[in-house]
């Protein structure tokens, strides 16, 4: 079958999504499948000639001259897509696509192969073959190659990202409408400075709104950070710190360079703890509404990265606190060691500089704790220090009955909490025995009224792994039920996967679906 054959009926059978997949996968004839996919893609195949069986080296191209109908027939197709993928793959039975597809193409118009692309996926070797398929209406554009491209292309991978590397500032400047960029490893403090445009000085790509770049602690310090200070409009910016590239480099002993971010509103940082407190003391950021720090490598003891994360968030606070509305915090702990052991004071630092910042609405604080039989008292005054919370998820705490009633007395918009456990003692306390007992003499109607009177009505979901210490859950289960019913009419349960623990939330939400289906 001749290749525009099967790019027509790749496009024309999904032209409505305007969306291009390019790829494809060889058979033992050496012919591309068209391997359609199930989503909204369509895909541009091409054919491969493979010398021998054994020769999976070769790479996918456009098997002859391409005639002016074949080419007007492009042309006219060309200007309905909008997302277009590039990617490779490591099966060896998924043949790369040569960048001299898009150069052959090139060569037939002046213009940009897909005139009117908003979305380019770049998931294959670097190439400057891409600037043939950027157009100036281009809005998103991921460089993304595979960790495997690296690990197997040695010293050529280099040469050529770096060749491409090169290019990639101009090729930015031309995508005007360009808002959402992610790339890869630049690998140097030389690279960055391309971006910077002079006079401005500004940055190469003026209308950025959403940056993903995944680069050396050292290079992020030294030369990123301060080109990307000169984004004016950069709103959201995600770094995955990956291990320096200077040999001895250590980022704590390193005087941090304050540099201004007059858009910025969303800050992402995974690494080691020593590498990602030195980038928020130089990220500087007035209007900082989200921030989000995930511990991914241990580089510190398990004491020191509490204190340290507690200076961070101390300078994050003095700088962005009144604008910050969102705190995420994620501590994995590395697989050799064994899971921190929540306790109080833990709990405490970590939340200690936060308690000042009263707009905050989502709090979300993962430690990788041990599960433990008793757990942590959920803290109380967060709720009186927070009083616009609306989300709230701390690992390794319980929730007492009574600290749930401040909450929602205190918080009126507060819409989820995330607890490890209910408290050992929930389902005996007095306080749920009475407003159990209330409900029970009630009817359906009354479980709205107490809800209502309460101003629980805001709270839809309570999330734990377990209800510790239900020694009879077919009798506990109703008086629970009834009281979490009362305060909360439209709340339902969720879990915190905790696979070793068996879950005692089934009979509680059973008896929660009989009482508002009025059975019981």
């Amino acid at each position: 079958m001749e290749f525009w054959v099967w790019l027509w009926t790749s496009w024309t059978c999904r032209i409505a999504q305007r969306e291009c997949r390019v790829g494809s996968r060889v058979d033992q004839s050496g012919w591309k499948d068209s391997q359609v996919p199930h989503g909204r893609e369509c895909q541009l195949c091409v054919k491969r000639i493979n010398e021998t069986a054994a020769d999976r080296s070769s790479q996918s191209y456009i098997p002859g001259p391409i005639s002016v109908a074949d080419w007007t027939r492009f042309a006219y197709y060309a200007q309905f897509v909008q997302f277009l993928f590039h990617g490779v793959s490591d099966d060896p039975d998924n043949a790369p696509m040569d960048p001299s597809v898009f150069t052959h193409l090139q060569q037939h118009t002046r213009g940009p192969l897909f005139p009117n692309l908003r979305e380019l996926e770049w998931s294959a070797h670097f190439s400057t073959s891409i600037g043939y398929i950027l157009s100036p209406t281009v809005r998103s554009l991921h460089l993304s190659p595979p960790w495997f491209l690296s690990a197997l292309g040695g010293r050529e991978y280099i040469e050529q990202r770096d060749a491409f590397m090169t290019q990639l500032p101009s090729m930015l400047r031309g995508l005007p409408e360009l808002e959402d960029l992610e790339l890869q490893t630049l690998g140097s403090a030389g690279c960055w400075d391309r971006f910077v445009d002079d006079p401005g000085p500004g940055f190469a790509a003026r209308n950025l709104r959403t940056l993903k770049i995944e680069e050396s602690i050292d290079i992020v310090l030294d030369a990123a950070l301060r080109v990307l200070s000169l984004a004016a409009s950069l709103r959201t910016l995600v770094i995955p710190l990956i291990a320096a590239s200077k040999p001895g480099y250590s980022p704590l002993l390193r005087e941090p360079s304050v540099h201004a971010f007059r858009a910025l509103r969303h800050l992402h940082v995974t690494g080691g703890m020593q590498a990602i407190a030195p980038v928020v003391a130089s990220v500087q950021a007035r209007e900082l509404e989200t921030v989000a720090l995930y511990v991914s490598s241990i580089d510190m003891e398990d004491d020191a990265i509490i204190r340290t994360m507690q200076k961070t968030l101390v300078v994050l606070c003095s700088r962005s606190g009144p604008s910050l509305r969102a705190v995420r915090l994620r501590m994995v702990p590395h697989f050799s060691r064994q899971p921190l052991e929540a306790s109080p004071r833990m709990v405490r630092t970590l939340l200690e500089p936060l308690l000042q910042l009263r707009d905050l609405q989502d709090v979300t604080v993962d430690a990788g704790y041990m599960p433990s039989t008793e757990g942590v008292p959920l803290p109380e005054d967060v709720f009186i220090a927070w009083p616009r919370l609306r989300t709230l998820a701390m690992d390794g705490t319980v929730l007492r009955p009574e600290t749930l009633q401040l909450a929602l007395r205190s918080c009126p918009d507060l819409r989820e909490i995330g607890v490890m456990h209910l408290a050992r003692d929930f389902a005996g306390s007095p306080v749920v025995a009475e407003v159990a007992a209330d409900t029970f003499r009630g009817s359906s109607a009354s479980v709205t009224t107490t809800g209502s009177a309460v101003g629980g009505y805001a709270l839809q979901r309570l999330a734990v792994a377990k209800l510790v210490g239900m020694a009879d859950p077919a009798a506990e289960a109703p008086r629970i039920a009834r009281f979490l019913l009362a305060l909360c009419p439209r709340v339902c349960l969720g879990r915190i996967t905790e696979p070793r623990s068996p879950s005692s939330l089934g009979p509680v939400g059973h008896e929660m679906a009989k009482i508002r289906a009025g059975q019981a």
